[in-house]
């Protein structure tokens, strides 16, 4: 038996929605992705219609997707693909479904003044508190990390 799988990565459009069907927890996150192409300027532009899909999460899983997911996170999700299509008032509407989905959050590094104050380390380097990576990388092998603490390596 052959399968279709797809990986799409996405943000998600809006907070996951979960139902009941005959005793089981089903929740659904909404995906939409547009093509995209290069616009020659280092950029992408918009090339063709946005393909929406509904990742399907049953009763366990869906519940753990429920409560961490949100809109707006981007995500990538890798599952079997069923095109569903159904007759309403003699229009025909499509569906595409991603079935058996596995689902990560892709956490992404916070932008530059995004917000955040800055503190004095010693030496006189400044951290991002929103960012405290920053300030370990600037203590090298020894000496505090971003929070005042000493590091033992």
């Amino acid at each position: 038996m052959a399968r279709a799988t797809i990986t799409i990565e996405a943000f998600v459009a809006k907070d996951p929605e979960t139902r009941t069907v005959t005793g089981h927890t089903i929740t659904s996150v909404t995906l939409p992705v547009t093509p995209q192409k290069k616009d020659g300027n280092g950029g992408y532009v918009d090339n063709g219609d946005t393909v929406w899909y509904q990742a399907e999460f049953w009763d366990e899983h869906g519940q753990a997707v429920a409560q961490e997911v949100h809109k707006g996170q981007l995500v990538t999700v890798t599952g079997n693909i069923e095109i569903q299509t159904r007759e309403k008032d003699g229009k025909t509407y499509t569906n595409t479904v991603i079935t058996f989905p596995t689902i990560s959050v892709i956490v992404r590094k916070p932008s530059r003044g995004a917000g955040g104050s800055t503190q004095t380390r010693q030496g006189g380097a400044q951290a991002s508190v929103d960012e405290p990576w920053a300030a370990t990388a600037q203590t090298g092998a020894q000496g505090a990390d971003a929070w005042g603490q000493e590091s033992p390596f």
